[in-house]
Order: structure tokens, then sequence, then C-alpha cells
């Protein structure tokens, strides 16, 4: 099969804004994967220009595509390159726009778990420190950027055990991620993340 390999190269480990690209290390490990497997890889690095990644495609014309590019601007930013390829009406790994979007929200993923009955831990979304008057959670409290994936801007100082900690953070996170974060009740245990397949294309042709 012929598989374009999309994906952000990592430039600074520092800057915040990388930290779900892809090092070159593992660009490098998942072409090798691939190759090894039969298959014609062609990586695309998804920061060259739109026109240009749009051009490529084109013309290499793969069977599927082996996508982990990011978008790097907007709330919509993880359902770019997944709409790009619907667009082009090329097969890809991973979820599509629609589902990449919703789920880049925390708020609305969390509403959405809700109303299927599913439970989820007390949460309250803040776009200002006002919104902090309806606040009715029980400590401790994690904060978390809306609208961030790969627990990008969370760490040990995420945590508030009172509302005078909470609130200083509140407002030192909204700062840097003014879009709005997410206070939610602290669960103790281990974080899993479990993937499936949903589409039985790649085990009938056999990419994996």
């Amino acid at each position: 099969m012929k598989i374009a390999f999309t994906y952000n190269i990592q430039l600074d480990p520092y800057d915040i804004h990388q930290a779900e690209f892809d090092t070159e290390e593992t660009i490098n490990f998942i072409k090798n994967v691939l190759s090894n497997l039969g298959h014609k890889v062609l990586g695309i690095d998804a920061r060259t220009n739109l026109n240009e990644v749009v051009s490529i495609l084109k013309n290499f014309n793969p069977d599927i595509i082996f996508n982990t590019a990011e978008g790097e601007k907007g709330k919509s930013r993880e359902g770019f390159f997944p709409q790009i390829f619907e667009q082009l009406e090329i097969p890809f790994v991973g979820s599509d726009s629609y589902t990449c979007t919703i789920t880049l929200d925390k708020n609305l993923t969390k509403l959405i778990v809700e109303k299927a009955g599913i439970k989820t831990p007390k949460f309250l979304f803040v776009q200002k420190i006002e919104d902090l008057e309806n606040f009715n959670i029980p400590f401790p409290v994690i904060l978390k950027p809306n609208f961030e994936g790969s627990s990008k801007g969370i760490n040990s100082d995420s945590i508030a055990e009172n509302f005078e900690i909470l609130k200083n953070k509140t407002k030192s996170f909204l700062a840097v991620f003014p879009d709005g974060i997410l206070l939610e009740e602290y669960i103790y245990g281990t974080d899993l993340t479990v993937p499936f397949l949903l589409n039985l294309y790649l085990q009938k042709q056999k990419v994996f």
C-alpha cells in the first residue's frame, strides 16, 4: 500500500504550543515500522505550506493516510487536517474531523457524556474569574485548559486544595488560556488511554 504519513515536527520541546507535536525520533520510528511492513511511505510535515501539503497528497495519491498532524490555531484545530482529508476523499487513520473538534472541548465532551448517562467527575467551565461564584465541587480540584489535549498545561501545580488557592490558580490559568479552563473534581488513580479500531478497512488491507 501507499501510505502518506502526516505529522508536525516538534522543533522546541520547551514550547507549550508544540507539546503535542512529534519528535524526529518518533517520526522516524513510525516511518520505519510502516516501511518494514512492506508499504511505500511518504512523510509529510503538516507545518509546510498548506497548498503544498494538498498538492503532495494529490500527486502521491495514497491508499490511506496515517495522521498524527495537529492544526496550530483555533478551537477546532484538531479536526483541521482530518477535514482536509475528508474533502480530498482519502481514507485516514484516526477519528473524523467532527469527533476531533468535539473532544478537544473538554466541557462539551463532558456534557455529551453526562447526557448519555455516563458518570463523570463534577466540573465547572470557567471563562472569567466571576464564574467561580457557581463553584460547588469538593476539594481537591484539578485545573485543565479546556481547549487543549495531551495533558497540555497540566502538571503537579494544577491541583488546588482550597478555594483561596483555587482562585489564585484560576487567575493564572486564564492569563495563559483565556478561552477557558475546566475545574474538575480530582480523582485519585491511574489515567488510561484506550484506543479501538472501528473501521475494518485496516484489518482487510493488513496495514498493521
